[in-house]
C-alpha cells in the first residue's frame, strides 16, 4: 500500500469514524467485486484511531482474501458490542481452507 494511500485512510478514520468508513468500504466492495458486501453495528463504536485504523486493515485484509483466494460471493462484516467488549465478525461463503494445512508443528518453525 502506498504511503498517499494509508495518510488517506488514516485521515477518513480521523474525520469519519470507522464505521462510516467501513459501510462506505464495504459499499465499494460490492460495487466493484458484483458480490453481496454488507457492514452491520449494534451500536456506535467510539475508540482511539490506531485502534480503528488496525480494525480497519483486519477487515480489509480478510475481505481481500476472501474475494482472493476462497471466491466468495457473499461476505458479512460486523462489530458488536456486548458487555463492554467489542466483537469484529467478518463470514463469508468463500471456499475456505483446509484445517490440515492451516495448522504447523510450532516447535518446527522455532
Amino acid at each position: 500500500m502506498s504511503a498517499a494511500c494509508a495518510r488517506f485512510t488514516t485521515f477518513e478514520l480521523e474525520t469519519n469514524g470507522l464505521i462510516v468508513v467501513l459501510h462506505a468500504f464495504t459499499a465499494k466492495i460490492a460495487t466493484t467485486y458484483k458480490i453481496d458486501c454488507h457492514f452491520s453495528t449494534n451500536s456506535a463504536v467510539i475508540m482511539n484511531d490506531d485502534v480503528a485504523l488496525n480494525l480497519y486493515r483486519i477487515v480489509q485484509e480478510a475481505v481481500n482474501n476472501a474475494i482472493r483466494h476462497g471466491k466468495a460471493q457473499q461476505i458479512s462484516i460486523s462489530f458488536l458490542i456486548e458487555k463492554g467488549k467489542l466483537w469484529l465478525s467478518i463470514a463469508d461463503n468463500g471456499s475456505g481452507f483446509s484445517h490440515n494445512h492451516a495448522s504447523h508443528d510450532i516447535k518446527k518453525t522455532l
